[in-house]
């Protein structure tokens, strides 16, 4: 295999990894952030006053948790796509019949 195609089949590789992935991670890391904001504020360990602050900021980062994943997610897709058009155009290019007139 040619070195032009190796370095689109890298990304493709890389984008299909990191879309699939990505938004499985965010996902992840918010549930267990969102866990881990009603385990804060349960029970008598926080003022009742103040559990609706604690509860908005675990969740306020969970948040920010599931923006990133998509966010990658959407990064690793348009890498896949651009990957696959590399490859694509150097395997075309490749099959192409000589034109007509040259030796």
């Amino acid at each position: 295999m040619k070195r032009e195609q190796k370095k689109p089949l890298i990304g493709i590789v890389i984008g299909a990894v990191l879309t699939a992935l990505a938004p499985l991670v965010g996902l992840l890391i918010t549930i267990a952030s969102v866990n881990r904001s009603f385990a804060k504020v349960e029970g008598n360990s926080v003022d009742p006053a103040d559990k609706a602050k604690v509860l908005a900021s675990g969740i306020s980062s969970s948040m920010n948790a599931t923006a990133i994943g998509i966010g990658l997610g959407a990064l690793g897709l348009l890498v896949l796509v651009v990957s696959i058009l590399l490859f694509l155009r150097a395997t075309t290019s490749q099959r192409q019949p000589p034109s007509e007139g040259t030796p």
